[in-house]
């Protein structure tokens, strides 16, 4: 009688045990996975922004001259333009920005396209700018005469 005692708690462990590992594998599966993040080009830029709303993307652009606006309080504030083949978009990113940061500087940013106050912008995350040079290929090495 004992022994079918014990194959009866071996059996609730086991069932409990499959229930778990189940509950928890069918949860990592179905939640979200940070989203998607799109990298904002000129075809998204010509079908209309109003059908990215809301979505995380990657814009990338140049500072516009002039544009940068640091706001200081409890969180740096960051306010700047970016163009890209005459578009220009605002932008608003907390955070530190890259040394290489400056005006017409080529940057990327990352966030979330919202639609406040009338214009459209980018709430950044992130700002990533280009190290001017540094990516650039090598200059080619200047001709040297041969002598014959």
């Amino acid at each position: 009688m004992e022994l079918a005692q014990v194959s009866a708690r071996m059996l609730v462990k086991i069932v409990l045990t499959a229930v778990v590992v189940t509950a928890g594998v069918r949860f990592l599966a179905t939640r979200p996975h940070g989203g998607s993040s799109y990298y904002l080009a000129d075809d998204l830029v010509a079908s209309g922004l109003r059908t990215h709303e809301g979505e995380t993307l990657r814009v990338h652009g140049f500072v516009e001259t002039g544009s940068v606006e640091r706001v200081y309080g409890d969180d740096l504030l960051h306010r700047f333009r970016i163009i890209w083949h005459g578009v220009g978009l605002p932008v608003r990113a907390s955070g530190p920005l890259p040394d290489t940061f400056r005006d017409e500087a080529e940057v990327i940013v990352a966030g979330r396209l919202v639609h406040r106050d009338g214009e459209w912008r980018i709430e950044g995350t992130a700002v990533m700018a280009k190290c001017p040079g540094k990516y650039d290929g090598a200059r080619p090495a200047p001709e040297v005469p041969t002598f014959q």
